[in-house]
């Protein structure tokens, strides 16, 4: 199986027989178990590794999982599959909500936190050692790994090793006092520590002078002096040998390396360089790969000699050079042997295929440029690795010559499908073109539809709409009926073209039978994002109640499937966040946007969704600066991604919310408002970016309208009218009315004014639209309650409602250390007005102990004692 775990990986180097004691070194990090963290940062060669052997062996035994990573594990599922293995090797326990996010390919977000909850409910103490973090590069995983550090529980202590300082919070713990640091200059020998290594351990019997030359030409440096103790040991003139003894590490391990091997026999030498290619080897890989054919023997000779071998096992079967050592080898390998180290890679190659190591044999035969041979092997056992190991596959077919692919058009086609799973969808296009080549050549109706699935999909990327519907569809048409995967990725572009089409009903049906689909061939990722793109859509519509219940069945059906992974669920939690904040749920609305925009580039999207989304609700929260913010902050993740509709579609947002946030400014910002409205022209064409004309429409409009402007402003909501009826989108009609009610009153139009309100009052409570009418505060708020006199039944209450929140003002700062939020404005209120906790409870639909911590909240802010100076002071401030 490409995706087993390597138990090598998982183990803990043996303390070294001649190990030099440290006992400042080691109490620093039995103190550091009071923090969270302890980093061991230097360069190879200075004991790292050793350091924690020995610390492990000493004093309280620790519950420990020990990972050591390689550059593969950059892979998110590579590494947490063996993090997690780590942690359950150590503590005996299965973690099984881990293992099915491994299964369904979850973010990297994801499992970090999963792997937080398993933590955080382990019975007693835990020790984490990562070693060699230094190789870690993938943003994704790292920004995962980082979110593990800064949220360790209680009893887990976790030991980075590395060369270099990895880019996670250190800052942030170091700050918090719970970082322990050991650095190089900790790390190296000093004069005694340097006699006691070279005289006691290795037996030299070297003069004081002697061993202060040595350790001050080596800088302390361990390895360094490990390797000049071996190359003495045969010396008859070690005198002469370190008098002439300098350089800095790189030099002196060059020369040093030289001088260890020139001292063993001349089998041992050529075993050593041979099998300097492989990062890990038993008796019989070394056996295979060596023109000696020597296996285990010889591997315990070595490590009777002490030449820089690293068991992997407790039964010292798998072991792998110190990785400075190894360099070097291969350094030497090159430089002498350049012509057999490809024949190398392919022997390497079969013998870990023979022992069932596919993801092992298959990197040694592209290392070796065996391609026909490797591209056999991806072929047949790329379905081996787990969903979301896609770097790793990436990476294979990266490494395979053009010429090949576009001879083998399926593996072609398989990359083309991962370059989009991944979205990364900027060499799609020349892909397709090499796909297409092939299969001219060489036909192949199956990969022919295939393709032209995945050119649906790409078409919608690019915004050409109709294409993808056209595609797709075709696709669908001619796809086998069990050909899962291109099925539902033909469905969802289908979906997705009707969506940006603006043809609700045609992807309303199309969103259901994916979701159907799905079910049938059990792919719950496409059950969830079918689901909660459906829900975006009645969002978008206004249809609030069945986009709840869309959302609901999306979020629980995840939770039944045992599904973790948040992107599956990303335009869901945008979508439902914009809900909550059109029915006024501030706090709620929050949690589900900040969500949303932690996916950043893996699901860009539904990430610029939420950005959009808490830019409105700084809005309504009257931070405008803040809307503003957030929509700069948008625009720099996406052209950092460099996808062009993503840009168009936030310059829009960011260029409307500048205009909105200048008209709170005076004279002078409204006018800067009102050049940006002359600026924007009316844009009916359906389209990928006519959801956004249309609130582009609706702002010009209320620029125009505080402008003075009355003309251009029934010019726009006319335009935004007739669009929102074709398209039977009532909130936007809502929205349309209530401007025309301010331009009517403004006008002195009473009458018209109130029938105008009073038709959005009808449109709005069906579905609960409450923030169009409170974003416009006081200026309605007269005309509401003359309004409300009129109406009956439900209405009525719904603009008792609207009353209720239209009277809370918004908490000015000065004079308070902290704003009331939208609740606590709405409890002042109610308290103001006599109220008991029960009686506020009720008439807001919240738990008396929520009433009781706002109201703890509010005199806290107030800096208060009890409800009377509460209200006292709240209309000092004009809260009331």
């Amino acid at each position: 199986m490409l995706d087993q775990i390597l138990n090598t990986k998982l183990f803990a180097p043996p303390c070294p027989g001649k190990v030099v004691p440290r006992p400042a070194l080691l109490a620093r990090l039995s103190e550091g178990l009071a923090g969270k963290l302890t980093v061991v940062s230097a360069p190879a060669g200075f004991g790292k590794s050793s350091l924690l052997a020995e610390w492990l062996t000493t004093g309280d035994r620790l519950l420990t999982a020990w990972f050591s990573l390689d550059a593969d594990d950059n892979d998110p599922i590579r590494f947490w599959s063996h993090l997690t293995a780590a942690i359950e090797r150590a503590t005996g326990l299965t973690f099984e909500p881990i293992h099915d996010l491994l299964g369904q390919a979850a973010s990297p977000r994801a499992m970090a936190l999963a792997c937080l909850t398993a933590l955080s409910g382990l019975p007693g103490p835990l020790l984490v050692v990562l070693d060699d973090v230094h190789v870690l590069n993938a943003p994704a995983l790292l920004e995962s790994v980082g979110l593990l550090v800064d949220r360790l529980p209680t009893g887990v202590h976790l030991v980075l090793l590395t060369r270099t300082d990895p880019p996670l919070p250190l800052a942030r713990m170091r700050a918090r006092g719970e970082l322990t640091e050991i650095r190089a200059d900790d790390l190296r020998f000093t004069d005694s520590d340097a006699a006691l290594y070279l005289n006691q351990r290795m037996g030299l019997d070297l003069g004081a002078g002697d061993v202060q030359k040595l350790r001050a030409s080596t800088e302390g440096w361990i390895a360094g002096l490990q390797l000049a103790a071996l190359s003495m040991r045969t010396m008859t003139d070690r005198q002469g040998f370190i008098a002439g003894f300098n350089g800095r590490n790189r030099y002196i391990m060059d020369y040093l390396t030289e001088e260890a091997l020139a001292q063993q026999p001349p089998e041992i030498q050529e075993f050593l360089l041979e099998t300097s290619i492989l990062d890990r080897f038993d008796g019989a890989i070394c056996r295979a790969v060596t023109s000696g054919g020597h296996g285990q023997e010889m591997l315990e000779r070595l490590d009777q000699l002490n030449l820089f071998l690293v068991p992997q096992d407790d039964v010292r079967c798998w072991y792998r050079y110190h990785h400075l050592f190894a360099e070097m080898l291969r350094h030497l390998l090159h430089m002498r042997r350049p012509g057999m180290i490809e024949a190398l890679h392919r022997k390497a190659a079969r013998a870990f295929d023979a022992q069932g190591f596919v993801f092992e044999a298959i990197h040694h035969a592209l290392k070796g440029q065996d391609f026909e041979w490797a591209a056999d092997r991806i072929d047949t056992g790329y379905t081996s690795l787990k969903r979301g190991q896609l770097a790793v596959l990436i990476g294979w077919l990266a490494a395979l010559p053009e010429a090949l692919l576009t001879q083998r058009p399926h593996l072609n086609l398989l990359r083309a499908r991962v370059l989009l799973t991944t979205g990364q969808t900027d060499r799609l296009l020349s892909i397709l073109d090499t796909v297409r080549e092939g299969l001219s050549r060489q036909p192949d109706p199956t990969l022919d539809v295939q393709s032209m699935a995945l050119e649906g999909y790409l078409a919608r990327a690019q915004g050409d709409l109709p294409r993808a519907i056209r595609l797709s569809r075709q696709a669908l048409d001619l796809l086998a009926p069990e050909d899962a995967g291109w099925r539902l990725l033909a469905g969802m572009t289908l979906a997705l073209g009707h969506h940006f089409s603006c043809e609700p009903e045609a992807a309303a049906r199309a969103y259901e039978e994916l979701a159907r689909q799905a079910r049938r061939f059990g792919e719950a990722y496409y059950v969830i994002v079918g689901l909660s793109l459906h829900g975006a859509l009645a969002v978008f519509m206004g249809r609030f109640r069945e986009a709840q219940r869309l959302f609901d069945e999306a979020f629980g059906y995840a939770a039944a499937q045992g599904v973790r992974d948040g992107t599956a669920i990303s335009f869901g939690i945008a979508s439902q966040g914009e809900l909550l904040r059109e029915r006024n749920e501030f706090e709620a609305a929050e949690r589900f946007l900040l969500e949303g925009t932690t996916y950043g580039q893996e699901m860009l999207d539904s990430a610029l969704n939420s950005y959009t989304g808490l830019s409105r609700l700084r809005h309504s929260q009257g931070d405008l600066p803040g809307a503003v913010q957030v929509l700069e902050e948008c625009l720099a993740l996406v052209r950092e991604a460099d996808m062009p509709l993503l840009i168009a579609r936030c310059e829009l947002n960011l260029a409307m919310q500048r205009a909105l946030l200048a008209l709170s400014q005076g004279s002078a910002g409204i006018a800067e408002a009102v050049r940006w409205a002359k600026g924007v022209t009316p844009r009916e064409a359906p389209g990928y970016l006519t959801w956004t004309f249309q609130a582009e429409g609706l702002a010009a409009a209320k620029v125009h309208l505080v402008a003075g402007n009355d003309a251009e402003a029934e010019t726009w909501l006319a335009s935004s009218e007739r669009i929102g009826r074709k398209l039977d989108q009532r909130m936007v009609l809502v929205r349309v009315h209530i401007l025309r009610t301010l331009l009517h009153e403004r006008r002195g139009e009473r009458s018209l004014a109130q029938a105008a309100l009073a038709e959005a009052i009808a449109l709005a409570e069906p579905e609960a639209y409450v923030r169009a009418f409170l974003d416009e505060g006081p200026a309605i708020g007269s005309l509401l309650r003359e309004v409300a006199k009129g109406l009956s039944g439900h209405l009525q209450a719904f603009a008792e409602r609207l009353l209720m929140g239209v009277a809370t003002k918004p908490a000015p700062t000065s004079g308070l250390a902290e704003a009331l939020s939208e609740r606590e404005q709405e409890v002042l209120t109610l308290i103001a007005a006599g109220h008991s906790n029960k009686e506020i409870g009720a008439l807001l639909g919240i738990e008396l102990n929520t009433v009781k911590k706002h109201s703890s909240s509010i005199l806290g802010k107030l800096a208060c004692s009890n409800r009377t100076q509460a209200v006292a002071r709240a209309r000092d401030l004009q809260l009331l």
